[in-house]
């Protein structure tokens, strides 16, 4: 049943999951028996799909490209590394790694989402990290 609850997570955080479409429609069959579906009633299936379309719902939608700069001195990033962007946002290393450029300032950024999350494109040398929102 893990596996049932990091595909409804994996769902929902892709968008899938909306008002109009059941999570049921957008697996095959092995995928709804992997999932564990086949064995919810119709009662525990119905409040799945209320519940992952009102998840769905209070999740702000992100542009699918954002670009912005990262404020002050930049010197890459090292594992742990947070961005702050001239529109406010802040976004954070969650991918590991490290990356070392000389020091610049406020250097243009590109974050782009993908099937597997936003990554963050440092433009100048188009190196990339993968990247979560904070705030």
């Amino acid at each position: 049943m893990k596996s049932g609850i990091y595909l409804v997570v994996a769902l929902v955080l892709s968008g899938i999951a909306s008002a109009q479409v059941r999570i049921e429609a957008e697996m095959t069959q092995s995928e709804q028996v992997a999932a564990g579906l086949d064995k919810l009633s119709a009662a525990q299936l119905a409040y799945l799909n209320d519940w992952l379309s009102r998840r769905q719902t209070q999740q702000p939608a992100q542009p699918a490209l954002i670009s912005a700069r990262i404020l002050g001195a930049f010197e890459g990033w090292d594992g742990e590394t947070r961005f702050r962007l001239d529109n406010g946002q802040v976004w954070q290393q969650r991918v590991g790694g490290r990356y070392r450029v000389p020091a610049r300032t406020n250097p243009e950024v590109e974050i782009e989402r993908s099937r597997f999350g936003y990554y963050l494109k440092l433009v100048e040398t188009g190196r990339t990290v993968g990247v979560h929102r904070v705030r």
